[in-house]
């Protein structure tokens, strides 16, 4: 006879079983579907590699400040602090564009992020690239080349270096 109930609950996915479903979900593009299984892997364990996804997708979903709070969950573990104020500044960056009136406010929280991001790692190229561009779409084109200036000192990338061209023309 068969027992009652049997498939009544859901399978019980280990930590890395639930991140491997929402990489799985990532590449097909369903963030929330990803989103339900990174919750479910870290309320198993509070590991930082789930949690930076979590941080992106939650961005990608533009759940803004649910991803500036999972970013500053990092920056309070001490991990990946560059990478998680740079994503801070672009939440704030994107936000802004949807918030006309805290926009200011947004535009200037993106800089300090990516100043932050920089001053905990100097050659973190993202955040270089990331406040040029801002600056510069908020017409600050010769702050916006002195940011990159700084980069290109610090990292020697062609990336900056090639942003920068565009910049110049």
């Amino acid at each position: 006879k068969m027992q009652q109930g049997l498939l009544t609950q859901p399978p019980e996915y280990t930590a890395s079983q639930y991140y491997a479903r929402a990489v799985a979900q990532i590449d097909q593009g369903d963030y929330q579907q990803a989103e339900n299984y990174l919750e479910q892997a870290l309320l198993k364990e509070n590991d930082a590699t789930y949690r930076n996804q979590l941080a992106v997708v939650k961005y990608r979903l533009k759940k803004y400040d649910e991803a500036i709070a999972e970013y500053q969950k990092l920056i309070a573990a001490d991990i990946d602090v560059a990478f998680a104020w740079n994503g801070i500044g672009n939440a704030y960056r994107d936000w802004a564009d949807d918030r006309q009136d805290k926009e200011d406010e947004y535009r200037q929280k993106a800089i300090e992020a990516y100043q932050k991001s920089l001053s905990s790692n100097e050659k973190y190229l993202a955040a270089y690239s990331n406040w040029a561009i801002l600056l510069e779409s908020l017409g600050h084109r010769l702050e916006a080349i002195a940011v990159l200036d700084q980069g290109i000192a610090k990292t020697w990338s062609e990336e900056l270096e090639s942003i920068k061209e565009k910049l110049l023309k």
